[in-house]
């Protein structure tokens, strides 16, 4: 029984060693990075202005696409501890993100298909934010962090119709730099002393991409005719990634 007891007892002074010894969340300034899955969609929008006779003066045409891709950030920040268990920080991302939309929107002008092409991709964002988080146990902070994100997208249009009729291809491009909230929910978990991983999930909306293009949209027609195309890009992300404590 005397051994038992002793056995016990040092088993609960090794656990409660083991236990003290184990790395804890802490007060930091830190770094890290994070990749993971990409979600895109939006609905492109297009508007074509023929000058025909006959013709309406303003064809419209629209169509919702989705793209599944990566995307990965690096970020810089830093939080308190309080001693209630509750977490307050911030931090700044630089992102970047492989996905696209693609599709060719139809025009028809008296019966015959006009066919331009619309494409956005997202170069880059910036995202600042805050971070209110929670203490689950020493070493687990589950936290919300509320951003406001900065990207910058790449619009491309060209007239698939000109292009099978005369050979040429051309095609007009413009950037745009477009601002979304960011929320984000996400957990923290304490590897080592100075190493945690973390998992997110994320929303990005960003304002409509608008572009009116009236550089001769149609090289062949000796008229103006004119093209409007829209997007409003939208992100769902899920990441995991590491950060390095100070």
């Amino acid at each position: 029984m005397k051994r038992s007891l002793l056995l016990l007892s040092a088993c609960l002074v090794g656990f409660s060693s083991l236990a003290q010894g184990a790395p804890k969340i802490r007060s930091s300034l830190y770094i890290g990075a994070q990749a993971g899955y990409s979600h895109m969609y939006g609905k492109m929008r297009g508007d074509f202005n023929p000058v025909v006779v006959g013709a309406p003066s303003s064809i419209q045409s629209s169509k919702s696409k989705h793209s599944d891709n990566v995307a990965g950030d690096i970020l810089a920040g830093g939080r308190y501890i309080f001693r209630n268990g509750f977490a307050l920080g911030g931090d700044v991302s630089f992102g970047l993100d492989n996905n696209k939309l693609s599709t060719p929107l139809n025009h028809p002008v008296l019966g015959f298909d006009s066919f331009f092409n619309n494409k956005i991709r997202m170069r880059y964002n910036v995202v600042p934010s805050i971070m209110i988080g929670k203490l689950f146990t020493p070493r687990l902070l589950g936290f919300f962090k509320l951003g406001v994100g900065f990207a910058r997208f790449k619009h491309e249009l060209f007239n698939i119709s000109e292009t099978a009729d005369t050979g040429s291809l051309t095609k007009f491009k413009f950037s745009t730099t477009r601002i979304a909230l960011v929320p984000t929910l996400g957990f923290e978990y304490q590897l080592l002393s100075r190493f945690s991983l973390v998992g997110t999930i994320s929303h990005e909306s960003y304002g409509r991409a608008r572009k009116f293009y009236n550089d001769n949209i149609v090289p062949s027609s000796p008229q103006a005719e004119t093209y409007v195309s829209s997007v409003k890009p939208r992100f769902f992300k899920v990441k995991a990634g590491v950060l390095f404590h100070f």
